[in-house]
């Protein structure tokens, strides 16, 4: 709330006051606001105008990130080892991280990760995802990196919902893409997706090899947008 305002509304409330009382020389049928910071009289048509826009200002929306950790993903097979062929690529050992790689680089095969998005709607409110941003690396033209968005109810019986999706490269088939030596990010298409509390929102990320197979790919996670609004 900016100074301007608390001083309109501290003005409103005291005219609310004085007129409950109703016993000052100085007031009869009316409540009187004044601006504190100009000492003028205002109308109480200027006075629903601020306060109409004290309250657009408190209930606006709240934008936040939240950052889904390479560091906190799980190999999405069924059964076995939760980090069965997982290798990390992270600070202070490598600058290019947090980041996850397959440590089976064999020709023809994908590797799949449960990603959680740790975000959370308190109550009363709603929340909307606006967008996101995979982070990776793509050293080789053997292969790439791939991410969803996905979603579903909890407790559900769902691979979940895909709401949006990027490529290191042009598209699921695209290998030969390199960033070079070098870290990159990426926005997903652009998308909104709805979160109330019952609903759970993952990101699956892909680690792909060609039929040549070897080479570096990293998933360095997602930096998710949203906003969190009031009713």
């Amino acid at each position: 709330m900016t100074s301007k305002l608390k001083t309109h509304f501290k003005s409103f409330v005291m005219g609310l006051l004085i007129a409950a009382l109703g016993t000052g020389a100085y007031v009869s049928a009316a409540v009187i606001f004044s601006d504190f910071t100009t000492g003028t009289t205002i109308s109480s048509s200027e006075m629903n105008t601020k306060l109409n826009a004290l309250k657009d200002a408190v209930n606006a929306p709240q934008v936040g990130q939240v950052f889904a950790s390479p560091t906190a993903c799980i190999r999405g097979n069924h059964g076995g080892d939760l980090h069965l062929d997982m290798g990390t690529s992270t600070p202070p050992a490598n600058t290019f991280g947090p980041s996850i790689i397959s440590t089976n680089t064999t020709a023809s095969t994908s590797f799949n990760y449960f990603c959680p998005v740790p975000i959370q709607v308190p109550a009363g409110t709603t929340v909307t995802i606006t967008g996101a941003t995979m982070a990776f690396g793509d050293f080789s033209a053997n292969c790439r990196v791939q991410a969803e968005v996905r979603f579903k109810t909890f407790g559900t019986a769902s691979v979940g919902t895909i709401e949006s999706i990027v490529h290191s490269g042009a598209d699921a088939l695209d290998f030969a893409a390199t960033t070079g030596f070098a870290p990159a990010t990426k926005a997903f298409s652009a998308f909104t997706l709805a979160v109330p509390a019952d609903r759970i929102v993952w990101i699956n990320a892909t680690i792909a090899f060609n039929a040549t197979g070897g080479g570096d790919c990293r998933y360095s996670g997602v930096l998710v947008d949203y906003t969190v609004s009031k009713p």
